[in-house]
């Protein structure tokens, strides 16, 4: 079931990286896509072929969820469906708890295995609240220490470029289809982003005429 060493792996995680990535195999035969949420209905729903239920674990003594036990739950499955790509992409909407807490432990099993790893996520709508965009930031650091490099999206600008007339809808889809683009132009021309460089994966969207840049 693992890649062959000439694909690239574009992963979404949570319900916002499912949205993005789900379908999105029938675009590319050059990537394996592959969605994981702890949300079991929502992994069900999502038409993508390959995904991994991140089943939920407690600690004994914890009364809350812990997404990091339960991504470790699934590592064999993770790798298994990682094992032998040329470079993984990692997508997910950060503030919430599965896209935040999940995608740092993936990347974290991607570079143990020796793959290149990089992180395309998103920071919360303004309105949703300053914990909320905390819980991203916190997110975002722990990704950046076992990632090659995170491009971060703001949904703000993301959802800003869509028509007045678009309903919520619509917008939500417009800028899920704008990720989806950065992700597949990642997975097809970049080789190895610590090889590369930061800047120059950004020169790379430019040069390819993308209008809206990540942090």
């Amino acid at each position: 079931m693992g890649a062959t060493q000439s694909t690239s792996v574009i992963v979404g995680i949570g319900g916002a990286g499912g949205n993005i990535v789900g379908g999105l195999d029938q675009a590319t035969t050059a990537a394996r896509c592959v969605v994981m949420n702890t949300d079991t209905q929502s992994l069900h729903l999502n038409t993508c072929p390959h995904k991994v239920a991140l089943t939920n674990t407690r600690y004994a003594d914890s009364p809350e969820w812990v997404e990091e036990m339960a991504t470790r739950n699934a590592q064999p499955q993770i790798e298994d469906l990682l094992r032998g790509a040329r470079i993984v992409i990692l997508v997910a909407g950060l503030g919430g708890h599965c896209g935040t807490d999940c995608t740092p432990v993936v990347a974290d099993i991607a570079r143990d295995m020796g793959i290149p790893t990089i992180g395309l996520v998103t920071l919360p709508i303004s309105f949703e609240g300053k914990k909320r965009l905390e819980r991203a930031q916190g997110g975002i650091e722990e990704l950046r220490a076992v990632a090659d490099d995170v491009l971060i999206y703001r949904m703000d600008d993301l959802l800003s470029g869509a028509s007045r007339r678009a309903t919520v809808a619509e917008a939500f889809n417009a800028a899920n289809e704008e990720l989806r683009v950065v992700a597949l132009h990642l997975a097809y021309h970049v080789e190895d982003p610590a090889l590369v460089g930061r800047q120059q994966i950004r020169d790379s969207l430019v040069y390819a005429g993308f209008t809206r840049f990540p942090d």
